[in-house]
């Protein structure tokens, strides 16, 4: 599947300085202590105790057991790890969704290598499809860019089911970037949002919305559900109720992130990608 993406984009980013850290800085600041930001320690080994040391590393638990001073030894851990979750349901196959779904990926992956972030993807339906392990290489790139052309938009979707999956290769604080069309029931999102938010983890959210969809579409316009395959054919009534509760669905979902301070950006499919990609990054 092709998807629209170009080098003036990654021309635009790197002379911009942009990365995912300005990003998630410009956002939270004033909001809540970021994870990300400042130095963390990650516990890396231990050492017998030396004078000098200071006694708050001092393993005591291994001390009682062996009455033998230790000290735990840390790396700094500066450079975020970025999931990007990709939804590649049925319904993503709907007015081009699927497509600018992945020339967002393939924007934040490039905006990730350029920040020298480890970077992964995260493919799901109805459960995890395909995993990309984060990394920060030329290769992770170009397998990740590979995947993105390799599956299409095809089964249910079970956002939940998906989201329990994702935990299993989260093993550490992150970015989740969640790419979707976000025709999810809003309390599986809330239990997605509460979740990964209680593990320290950011989430960004990245709706993309059909444009034709939104609008009241013309009487007898065949309504055909892509993943089950139900079908009717719209009065002006139906077609008017359907898009008024795509539009409240929308106005919900905004409320949603906006209540647990998630960045997030709608992309519509009938707007260049690359004008909206600058309107939100200069946000």
């Amino acid at each position: 599947m092709s998807f629209p993406f170009n080098v003036e984009i990654l021309e635009y980013l790197r002379k911009r300085g942009i990365t995912v850290e300005k990003i998630l800085e410009g956002y939270l600041h004033g909001k809540h202590r970021s994870p990300f930001f400042g130095h963390s320690m990650e516990f890396k080994d231990l050492r017998v105790y030396e004078k000098g040391d200071d006694i708050k590393f001092i393993d005591w638990r291994l001390y009682g057991r062996t009455e033998k001073y230790f000290v735990r030894k840390f790396e700094e851990e500066t450079n975020i790890r970025v999931f990007i979750v990709l939804d590649i349901s049925k319904s993503m196959s709907i007015d081009g969704k699927g497509s600018m779904a992945r020339g967002l990926a393939a924007i934040f992956a490039f905006l990730s290598y350029l920040s020298r972030d480890s970077f992964g993807l995260f493919l799901f339906n109805s459960g995890e499809v395909f995993f990309v392990p984060p990394a920060m290489t030329y290769y992770n790139l170009q397998n990740f860019l590979k995947c993105l052309d390799t599956f299409d938009d095809t089964g249910k979707t079970d956002f939940l089911n998906a989201m329990l999956d994702l935990e299993k290769r989260v093993k550490k604080r992150s970015l989740i970037v969640v790419i979707s069309d976000f025709l999810f029931d809003l309390n599986n999102v809330r239990k997605f949002i509460r979740f990964y938010k209680s593990k320290g983890n950011e989430i960004m959210a990245l709706p993309v919305i059909s444009s034709r969809e939104l609008k009241e579409l013309t009487p007898g316009f065949l309504l055909k559900d892509a993943e089950f395959g139900d079908e009717l054919v719209g009065s002006k009534e139906v077609v008017e109720d359907y898009a008024r509760m795509l539009r409240e669905h929308y106005v919900d979902l905004k409320e949603l992130f906006t209540t647990y301070g998630i960045k997030f950006k709608e992309f519509l499919t009938d707007k260049d990608l690359s004008v909206q990609i600058r309107e939100f990054l200069e946000l």
